[in-house]
Parts: C-alpha cells; sequence; structure tokens
C-alpha cells in the first residue's frame, strides 16, 4: 500500500501542502517531540528514512518509525523506488537536514569560487567553520547550504538561480556564531559569516529578512548578552532601520542596544573584505 493510504488506515493525520511541507515528503506529528504536536516530522515518498524539523537527533529508518507509530511490519507501504533502511552518517548531518541530501561544501570548486568572489580569505576554512554544505541534484543544487540553529538555508552561486535564498527553517532558525557579551545582528547569513570570519570576540547573529524572532530574543538572553550592535544594511530603508531597533530594544530590556552603521562606501557586511570587517569591528570596541 502507498504512504498516505497506511497512515489513514492507522488514523495518523498527515499533510503533503502548506507550511513546512516540500515536495517527496508526508509530514505527520513527530512522535518523539512531547512538547510540541505540530506535524514537523517527514518521511520521505520513496521510505529513504525519516527526520525531524524541530530535533535533528530525530532521524532515522522507516522500519524503526513505523513501530514507534504502531504500525506492524507486514504493512510496511511499498516505494516507488527500493526502499533504504539506513540510519544517516552523522557526520554528514547538518541540523534537521537529513544527510544524503547534502555533502561537505569545501568538496565542491563551485562553492569555493563562491566563497572566494565573496571576498573570503580562506574558503576551504570557511566551509569547515561554518558547516557549510551544497547538494548535487535536486532543488538544493547550485545552491550554498547554510546551518541555522532550526534547519538551514540554501543561497544561490550561480545567477540563473532565484529566489536568492531558499529556506528550510522555523522561526526560531537563524545563523549564529561565536559567544560573548557583545552581540553582532546584521541582516543576512552571508554577512554574518563575514563578520564571524574577521574576528571571534563577539556573538554574531543573522537574521532571514530583518525581523527579530521571540527566539532571537530568548537566545541572546539566554547566553547573557550585555551590549547589541544592530547593523542594517546600509540601503535599508528608515522605517525598517527603525522597526528592527524599536524591536531589539523593546524584546532585550537586559542589554544596552545600539544604533550601529556600517562603512557608508558598503551596501552591506558581505561586500567588506574580512580585513576591512576587521577594521569596522575594531572601531566598535575603540
Amino acid at each position: 500500500m502507498e504512504l498516505r493510504t497506511v497512515l489513514t488506515r492507522y488514523n495518523i493525520e498527515w499533510k503533503d501542502r502548506g507550511n513546512n511541507c516540500s515536495a517527496g515528503w508526508v509530514n505527520i506529528n513527530c512522535p518523539f517531540c512531547r512538547d510540541d504536536p505540530s506535524q514537523h516530522l517527514r518521511i520521505s515518498d520513496q521510505l529513504a528514512g525519516y527526520y525531524c524539523l524541530r530535533n535533528r537527533l530525530h532521524k532515522g529508518g522507516i522500519h524503526y518509525l513505523f513501530s514507534k507509530l504502531g504500525i506492524p511490519t507486514d504493512h510496511l507501504p511499498t516505494p516507488g523506488h527500493r526502499a533504504i533502511n539506513i540510519e544517516p552518517p552523522k557526520e554528514k548531518v547538518i541540523d534537521s537536514a537529513p544527510s544524503w541530501m547534502f555533502a561537505p561544501a569545501e568538496d565542491n570548486q563551485e562553492m569555493l569560487d563562491y566563497l572566494e568572489f565573496r571576498k573570503f580569505l580562506l574558503p576551504e576554512e570557511v566551509c569547515k567553520k561554518f558547516r557549510l554544505q551544497f547538494s548535487p541534484f535536486g532543488k538544493w543544487a547550485g545552491r550554498l547550504i547554510i546551518p541555522l540553529t532550526v534547519g538551514w538555508t540554501g543561497r544561490s552561486v550561480r545567477p540563473h538561480i532565484e529566489p536568492r535564498y531558499l529556506a528550510e527553517t522555523t522561526d526560531a532558525g537563524f545563523f549564529t556564531h561565536g559567544k560573548g557579551e557583545t552581540a553582532i545582528i546584521v541582516e543576512g547569513q552571508l554577512d554574518g559569516m563575514k563578520i564571524a570570519a574577521a574576528s571571534s570576540q563577539f556573538l554574531v547573529c543573522a537574521t532571514g529578512g530583518g525581523e527579530v524572532s521571540y527566539a532571537l530574543i530568548n537566545f541572546l538572553r539566554d547566553k547573557g548578552v550585555r551590549t547589541i550592535h544592530s547593523v542594517p544594511d546600509n540601503d535599508a530603508a528608515v522605517s525598517q532601520r527603525m522597526a528592527l531597533l524599536s524591536e531589539l530594544r523593546t524584546g532585550c530590556p537586559f542589554a544596552t542596544v545600539h544604533k550601529t552603521h556600517l562603512p557608508p562606501e558598503f551596501k552591506d557586511a558581505g561586500e567588506m573584505t574580512e580585513v576591512e570587517a576587521k577594521q569596522w569591528l575594531y572601531s566598535l570596541t575603540y
């Protein structure tokens, strides 16, 4: 029987359209996340396995999942192709992404060339530092995969691929790297990577759309942040700049929030070299 038919027979609600859904996957309630009733566990149409969008440890083969759901193994659905019942290698798993989708970006010359084009001094080291990935096929091909706190985002490295960013995440997903009582908040994951590559002195966070989520506010509080530099792009509208500043000051009463500007010759932090980014960061503290 087909996967959806089996799930319906055993009164397991599923969906394959809407929020958090993706072609080739069926979403159900995660039986391992007891405090979250949403349908954020994905099962492969081809029965290649399952993974949870909220907890990267919840992943594995289809037989184990069906035993947890109370479905007899003799009722296992028939895939369109040969079923694969394997546990993905842990070293290749990035956050909630199943390992068979991605491979290390340092193994792909196109990704290295793109990072060099974006003014990173040592592209291979950048790939390893930020656990960057790539996919050789499917909808993620031609994109640099950047891990977030939940899920990931893919930045197109080819001019014809739109949109430039394609994300697989939730409101709790954002880029972050480093530590310390001073946080730098920028818009765009590559901007965050450039700043974090230039200095390890700060806690760097990058939002996807210039908006501050509750997850980010809680993250900053839990990290004991005392100073926040709000750094929008230089071409951001005044209303967007003020909204970002207001959200941070309202949500982070525990910290001093500064309205901080990039050097005027750059549109965003990603346009700077690592040396230029380091000089700018130095100016914030001295």
